[in-house]
């Protein structure tokens, strides 16, 4: 196994029962194509119209460099001066990535959760604290460790990661 990321050259954890390993660096490219891909995934904020390689086109274009960074976005970002950014991109599909995009706000506390992609929770983790009466990310950011821990199948590492990750300033974001 690689020593540090290949991607960034960070450093890099093994993480989990099956050992994967995970770079350290929240702001290393893949880290960040992959973040926003799972972001736009169906189980997620359900992002149809943005697909990989548009990610990483604006990533190239410096467009995105955030989850957040997305609904910033605005038509002139993508045809500036009615030129289209790149290659595939015209006036009828930036309008509808943007409404994509748009629609995405609605999907609720439970997709959100499964869109940040926490290390160590899962889709079940995101559904029992809705169930468990979490309402919304403010409220999972406040709890503590022992009561996020409470929660039926969340135990002290998840609700540790859960704490973490959620309290970054780039996920507040």
């Amino acid at each position: 196994p690689p020593s540090c990321c290949p991607s960034c050259g960070g450093g890099i954890v093994e993480e989990g029962q099956s050992k994967l390993l995970r770079c350290l660096n929240n702001q290393c490219p893949a880290q960040l194509q992959r973040r926003i891909e799972h972001w736009c995934s169906r189980e997620a904020a359900d992002i149809d119209a943005l697909g990989a390689r548009w990610i990483e086109r604006l990533i190239e274009h410096q467009l995105v460099s955030s989850i957040s960074d997305l609904y910033n976005l605005c038509e002139e970002d993508l045809l500036p001066n009615g030129e289209p950014l790149f290659h595939g991109l015209g006036q009828k599909s930036a309008r509808r990535l943007l409404e994509s995009i748009g629609a995405s706000r609605q999907v609720g506390l439970r997709r959100t959760l499964i869109g940040f992609s926490i290390p160590l929770a899962s889709a079940g983790t995101a559904k029992r604290l809705c169930l468990f009466g979490f309402e919304t990310i403010e409220s999972i950011q406040a709890a503590s460790e022992s009561e996020l821990a409470s929660v039926d199948d969340v135990g002290p590492l998840v609700a540790a990661s859960l704490r973490e990750t959620l309290n970054r300033e780039d996920v507040k974001e």
